[in-house]
């Protein structure tokens, strides 16, 4: 086991978090899949409304790969097939009948399974969606064999879910997709915990190296994993990203031979009608999640607050999203601003008293609300941004090389090595109020548009 330390970084105490406990939520009366989530992804329809459907019936499937199939979580009767601008799907959702019955995939035994056929049952499933590939972040390419894959089973993200409590229960499924895994590349299956989980199921793994990782804040990101251990070389240099409820999923479903959409997703934040993990399906309503609506107007995220989507109350999980965040909206302006001893507010600059005496305030988090604190204004270069990233690359100037498309400058400045989860931090603490995530998303899909 190889052993980490993150220097840099910074943790961000909410109050929102959520027990260990883990409730059952009913199964809900309709799910969706949507495809903005799987970014390079151009959806073609393979139902209409009206339909019925299985637990693992084709929703809609890849353009570019019309074998990589996204599948429906319920079974049901297809309610709405929703798009959006140039009629691009935005959104289907099924209407579950209660049932769960379920399509037969007939996966093979692992220990005679070669990569083609893993990968077809993970196209068939749709459970390949589960993936993501490094560099660019986006939906893996089937025709490409990952030099190594990596499995983050540690999140340190504000308000994230624990990741013992989306674990328990399932370490048999775990290993199974493990083993899954590791058939879909040349190289190793990279495991990387924070030393806290105690995985004896998964030593005897093939090809797995189990990598520990500690410090604040982005220390459990995919990105900060690769970079330490097995940096990207290149455009070409593909590696994939799994995360812990994706290889559940994939390890119930070579057990089973049956998708088993089942996961658990933490309801978090200081607005949460209840903070607690909930066991319901993908693409579950958010009110199912959450216990209700708040008593107040809130904005509810489905991930985390750093870099979750703001899906309303009446929204929908996002695809391996394993926490819903509910904050207070704000609306008008703070009498003088940060000029007030305000006690209650978080600041990683230590402009209140609140952030430097935290054993007399904010004990148990800071209520955070939607507030900007300042609108976007000229983006100045100083050193904070390091400060938070833990690798070896230049944000700021990064940035700028991307608003000027400059393709062989973001190569240099190393955005091969990044997504958006990376660069959150970066913008929490950005005081010009730059937009990096967005502006990061910019740069990646013109570096795949003209490749």
């Amino acid at each position: 086991m190889s052993r980490f330390h993150v220097k840099r970084g910074h943790d961000i105490r909410l109050a929102g978090r959520p027990d260990d406990a883990v409730v059952d939520a009913p199964l809900p009366p309709a799910v969706a899949i949507k495809p903005p989530d799987f970014h390079g992804v151009i959806a073609r329809p393979d139902v209409q409304p009206g339909d019925a459907v299985k637990v693992g019936s084709p929703l809609f499937h890849d353009k570019e790969h019309q074998d990589f199939l996204f599948t429906s979580p319920a079974s049901g009767t297809v309610a709405a097939v929703e798009r959006g601008a140039r009629r691009a799907i935005r959104k289907v959702v099924v209407e579950a009948d209660g049932r769960q019955d379920a399509v037969a995939f007939d996966p093979p035994a692992l220990a005679q399974a070669d990569r083609s056929q893993v990968l077809a049952v993970l196209k068939r499933s749709g459970l390949l969606a589960a993936l993501t590939q490094r560099p660019l972040a986006v939906a893996p390419d089937p025709t490409v064999t990952p030099r190594d894959i990596f499995v983050p089973a540690i999140d340190t993200a504000p308000l994230a879910a624990d990741c013992a409590a989306l674990l328990r229960g399932s370490e048999d499924a775990l290993r199974t997709g493990l083993q899954a895994l590791s058939r879909l590349t040349d190289g190793n299956v990279h495991l990387c915990t924070d030393g806290r989980l105690q995985l004896p199921e998964v030593e005897n793994v093939e090809r797995l190296l189990h990598h520990e990782f500690r410090g604040q804040h982005p220390a459990g990101n995919a990105g900060v994993h690769i970079h330490h251990v097995a940096p990207i070389a290149s455009r070409v240099d593909a590696v994939w990203v799994c995360p812990l409820q994706g290889v559940i999923l994939i390890g119930r479903l070579f057990e089973t031979g049956r998708l088993a959409p089942e996961v658990v997703v933490a309801s978090t934040g200081s607005s949460a009608p209840r903070r607690t993990h909930v066991r319901t399906v993908l693409g579950a309503p958010v009110e199912t999640v959450t216990g209700g609506r708040a008593d107040h107007e809130a904005r509810y995220v489905s991930g985390n607050p750093l870099t979750g989507s703001p899906v309303g109350a009446d929204g929908f999980l996002s695809f391996m999203d394993t926490s819903v965040t509910v904050l207070p909206e704000h609306h008008g302006l703070k009498l003088m601003g940060w000029a007030m001893p305000r006690l209650g507010t978080a600041s990683r600059s230590r402009t209140f008293p609140s952030a430097w005496l935290p054993a007399l305030f904010g004990r148990e988090g800071f209520t955070a609300t939607t507030e900007l604190h300042g609108g976007e204004r000229a983006f100045i270069a100083t050193g904070i941004y390091r400060e938070v990233l833990p690798m070896d690359v230049h944000p700021e100037f990064l940035m700028k090389s991307i608003l000027a498309d400059d393709i062989p400058e973001m190569e240099g400045l190393g955005i091969y090595e990044l997504a958006e989860e990376d660069v959150a931090l970066c913008e929490y603490v950005c005081p010009s109020k730059i937009r990096w995530q967005e502006i990061l998303r910019r740069g990646l899909d013109l570096i795949q548009r003209e490749a």
